[in-house]
C-alpha cells in the first residue's frame, strides 16, 4: 500500500539521520552540519490503519502481516522520531490495544484527549479514568498531559450550524 511505503521510506529515513547523529556526537538533527527539515507524521484514525483484520485467508493473512510491519516502524519511529527531527502524532477516534499497544505509551510523552471516554479507553491512553467523570453535555472538553502531568481544558467549541 502507499502509506506503508511511505513510512517504510520515513523510516529509513529516521535511521540514516540517527546514524549521522551518533556518528557526529550529535544530541539532535538540528546539531548536524547538514540542514535537514523536520517532518511530521499525521495519521488519523490510527486504529483503522493498525489493527489486524484476523482474517484466516492468504489476503488477509498479508494484510495483518503489513500492518505489523507498519506498527513495527511506527513504534521505532515514536521512539527515536523526535530527535531525528520525524515527531508522530496519532489521531482516532476508537482506542484498542490494538492500534496503540503499551509499547507506544512510554514514547509518547504528550497526549491529548477530548470529550468523555468509556474508562478502558481514558485508562489505554492515559494510564488513568479523568475522562469518564466528565459531565457528557460540556463539549469542547479536554485533557492535556505531558510526562505524566496532566490539566483539564476547555477548548471552544461551534456548532458546524453556526455561521462564523
Amino acid at each position: 500500500s502507499d502509506t506503508a511505503a511511505m513510512i517504510t521510506r520515513v523510516h529509513a529515513e529516521m535511521n540514516k539521520r540517527y546514524k549521522q547523529i551518533e556518528e557526529n556526537g550529535a544530541k539532535d538533527f538540528r546539531d548536524l552540519s547538514a540542514t535537514l527539515p523536520a517532518l511530521m507524521i499525521m495519521i488519523n484514525e490510527t486504529s483503522y490503519l493498525l489493527s489486524t483484520t484476523g482474517s484466516k485467508s492468504d489476503e488477509g493473512k498479508m494484510e495483518d502481516s503489513l500492518r505489523e510491519e507498519m506498527k513495527y516502524q511506527l513504534a521505532d519511529i515514536a521512539r527515536l522520531g523526535h530527535a531525528a527531527g520525524i515527531p508522530l502524532v496519532f489521531s482516532t477516534e476508537r482506542m484498542d490495544s490494538n492500534s496503540f499497544p503499551a509499547t507506544f505509551k512510554e514514547d509518547f510523552t504528550t497526549r491529548i484527549a477530548f470529550g468523555r471516554m468509556q474508562a478502558i479507553d481514558s485508562q489505554l491512553l492515559l494510564g488513568s479514568d479523568k475522562t469518564k467523570e466528565w459531565a457528557g453535555a460540556i463539549k469542547g472538553r479536554g485533557y492535556f498531559q505531558q510526562f505524566g502531568e496532566g490539566y483539564d481544558f476547555q477548548a471552544y467549541y461551534a456548532d458546524k450550524d453556526l455561521n462564523i
